[in-house]
């Protein structure tokens, strides 16, 4: 589950979802209802509370669980939320527990079917998710293997009407007249044609038996016991007739009344009592006509859904399902529509109208330069449009001492530039950071202002001809003074005393120095001569 934590004008939504996963962890799921419902209306945005109730919904009681549930979530409107709130990563581990979820229970249904109808239930669960694992496959399976389902049952149904055609009866004739209609709807299966040769043969023989058998026939009247005949077939008309007839009817009534779950109460009763069972599904689908004719296409989609097989309920909920996804693309909620358009991706134009959605989902983060939650995006429709080249993937050279973290391939920069570290010379790139002082000069003087961060410093100190003689040569010096407040203190550097040289010449000597200067400044004691000092960092 995500990680967000807050609190709502005096609400701990994050403690409450905490506590309300320790309910669901003891079985306490209708305390952690009762509390996840205060935590929406606290914080309806918050995914944590809708993965929560998810929990309880798929009977788990941990979000990793999700994934090997059973349990038909794929359409709950918490996954909806969850998914539609949650950040790009949980958003995309909530799709694919999605994806599994209807994965999962397509299989279920493909491994248990035996009729053509849940065939086609289970195909249209493939049809949902044809790009995930063998959904394709299953699919195809599903259409060849329910039109196989259908023809065996019709074969079946045939040779049953045949089976139970042995007495010579009017009704046995008509079994038989059924069952060659049936054989000539799969006249290419097994020994269907001659079957059909087998019947009419069959039927020539028993309609001259019938007839025969009438002619025959003499009134038989017996008087003895009439009485109690007529009782007991009283009795037995009431039980097995008249009673179950007058609910059947009662709840036929209701069914048109629009009485839907009265009706579909009796109708459960009467068990297989005629057509009771597909009078159940009839009430639904009314139900779901009803709804369709308010335009109420949310509940009459769900009726539909559960109707996949009968009637024409797959192109209604197929159509519920993208009048859905429409509202949705025109209020602008492009991730809902595109849900929706997800559901029913065969029908219509719902893959472009997917794609459409989609594009306009990204269309703000690309504008943001938002690529964490773009990309993703344009991945899932690259041949749309110009979805393939919006897809970026930052290459990030780190930042310097001058130049910000930037995109190799775009120029796109993060963050500020790292700054030099160090005074004279920067320790992590190496650059001097200390501008070379020059001074020049005739005979004696100062030279004040002398400024200098804390470093190495080289002095390089020439000299030419004109120096004063002093016994056998001639001398120059030089001091230097780092801190204006102190030049005649302790911090006086001697950087050059009475050096001795040879007249008319150039002379360089170099001195160093560790330290600082606060306004420092030079002291040059050379008589007649030309000089001149470099500083500069080391």
């Amino acid at each position: 589950m995500g990680t967000k934590s807050e609190t709502v004008q005096g609400f701990d939504v994050d403690k409450s979802i905490t506590r309300a996963l320790l309910y669901i962890e003891d079985g306490k799921t209708a305390e952690a209802d009762e509390l996840l419902d205060k935590v929406i209306d606290e914080d309806p945005q918050n995914e944590n509370a809708y993965i929560a109730k998810l929990l309880i919904e798929a009977n788990v009681t941990d979000m990793n669980e999700l994934i090997d549930s059973d349990v038909v979530i794929f359409d709950s409107k918490n996954l909806k939320r969850a998914i539609r709130f949650a950040p790009e990563e949980l958003k995309k581990q909530l799709e694919n527990i999605k994806l599994e979820n209807i994965y999962r229970n397509a299989c279920s249904k493909y491994e248990k079917a035996t009729t053509d109808i849940e065939y086609d239930e289970a195909k249209s669960l493939f049809e949902r998710i044809p790009d995930y694992k063998e959904s394709s496959v299953y699919s195809a399976e599903c259409i060849q293997k329910g039109k196989q389902s259908r023809i065996e049952a019709t074969y079946a149904e045939a040779k049953n009407l045949v089976d139970s055609s042995s007495q010579v009866t009017s009704e046995s004739i008509n079994k038989l007249n059924q069952a060659i209609q049936k054989f000539e709807t799969i006249i290419d299966y097994q020994d269907s044609a001659q079957q059909i040769e087998l019947c009419k043969t069959k039927l020539d023989k028993l309609t001259a038996d019938v007839n025969q058998k009438k002619k025959k026939a003499s009134k038989i009247r017996i008087f003895a016991g009439a009485a109690l005949i007529v009782a007991i077939a009283g009795f037995l008309a009431a039980k097995y007739i008249v009673i179950p007839m007058s609910h059947y009817n009662n709840a036929v009534s209701m069914m048109d009344s629009g009485n839907y779950d009265a009706a579909i109460k009796e109708f459960t009763e009467l068990g297989t009592y005629k057509d009771s069972a597909e009078k159940i599904k009839e009430c639904d689908y009314r139900r779901a006509e009803s709804y369709y004719s308010e335009n109420d296409y949310e509940n009459a989609g769900s009726y539909y859904g559960k109707l996949i097989g009968y009637k024409d309920s797959q192109d209604k909920f197929n159509e519920c399902e993208y009048k859905i996804a429409e509202s949705y693309f025109s209020a602008g909620d492009y991730e809902q529509a595109s849900d929706h358009f997800e559901n029913v991706i065969s029908y219509s134009d719902s893959q472009d109208r997917y794609n459409e959605s989609i594009y306009r989902l990204a269309q703000p983060y690309y504008d943001k330069k938002d690529l964490d939650h773009s990309n993703p995006l344009y991945e899932k429709i690259k041949g749309y449009k110009d979805s393939e080249k919006r897809i970026h993937y930052h290459e990030w050279q780190a930042a310097t001492c001058t130049e910000p973290k930037t995109c190799k391939t775009c120029g796109e920069t993060e963050g500020e530039a790292l700054g030099h570290t160090g005074t004279t010379k920067c320790t992590r790139c190496g650059e001097t950071l200390f501008e070379t002082l020059s001074f020049e000069g005739t005979g004696k003087d100062v030279v004040s202002g002398i400024n200098l961060p804390e470093g190495k410093y080289a002095f390089t100190i020439t000299s030419t001809s004109g120096f004063v003689r002093y016994g056998t040569g001639y001398f120059f010096s030089v001091w230097f003074h780092p801190n204006i407040s102190n030049q005649y203190g302790d911090e006086i550097k001697e950087l050059l005393e009475n050096a001795v040289y040879e007249k008319d010449t150039t002379n360089t000597s170099t001195a160093f120095y560790n330290g600082s200067s606060n306004d420092g400044h030079l002291e040059v004691d050379c008589q007649n001569c030309s000089w001149s000092i470099t500083i500069e960092a080391r």
